[in-house]
C-alpha cells in the first residue's frame, strides 16, 4: 500500500516501524509525512516544508512557482481562491503582484459575500451591511487616494451618540 506525503510533495511515505502516539504512527501503517516535511501548520496556518538546506518554505508558494515555471517576483503574494490555507491545488492559487492587490481581492470578496456590488459598494465594519461608497466619510489625508472610513455614516453617528452620552 503506497501512501503519498500529506504535505503535497508527491513522495511516497515510509511504513512506520513502531507505534508513536505523538506523531500519529501506527506500526505497519504508512506515515502521514516524509521525514522532515510538513508536520502541521506553520506561520498563520499555512502548510510549510523544510528544504534540504534547513529553510522553511510555504507550500503554496512552491506550488505557485511550479505553475509559473520560475521563482515568484519580489513582493508577489499568493491568494487562495477558496480561502482555505491548506488547499494548495494549482487552480486554487492566484499570484498577486503585491500585497495591495491581494487585499483588494479580499475586499471585493467580502462585499460579494454580503450581497453587494464590489464596484460601487463597501461593507460597514460595524453593521456588516453593504452600502454605497458615498455612505462612508472620506479620510482627510492627501496621501490616501479615495480612501474611506470603515464605518458607514449612520454607524459613526450612533457611535458618537453613545460616546458623548457616556461622557456626560
Amino acid at each position: 500500500m503506497v501512501t503519498l506525503c500529506e504535505c503535497g510533495c508527491g513522495e511516497a511515505t515510509p511504513i512506520a516501524d513502531r507505534n508513536e502516539r505523538r506523531w500519529g504512527w501506527v506500526k505497519g501503517q504508512p506515515k502521514r509525512f516524509v521525514l522532515g516535511h510538513n508536520t502541521g501548520a506553520h506561520n498563520h496556518g499555512y502548510r510549510a516544508m523544510k528544504l534540504p538546506n534547513g529553510d522553511l518554505v510555504h507550500l503554496h508558494r512552491l506550488r505557485a512557482e511550479a505553475a509559473l515555471g520560475k521563482p515568484l517576483p519580489k513582493g508577489a503574494d499568493v491568494h487562495h481562491v477558496d480561502e482555505n490555507k491548506n488547499n494548495n491545488v494549482s487552480r486554487n492559487l492566484v499570484i498577486c503582484q503585491d500585497r495591495a492587490y491581494h487585499s483588494l481581492l479580499h475586499f471585493r470578496l467580502r462585499v460579494l459575500r454580503a450581497g453587494g456590488d464590489p464596484n460601487t459598494q463597501k461593507v460597514c465594519s460595524r453593521c456588516k451591511q453593504p452600502k454605497d461608497f458615498d455612505q462612508f466619510y472620506k479620510v482627510s489625508s492627501t496621501r490616501v487616494h479615495r480612501h474611506r472610513h470603515n464605518y458607514c455614516r449612520e454607524c459613526v453617528r450612533e457611535r458618537n451618540r453613545l460616546r458623548y452620552r457616556k461622557a456626560a
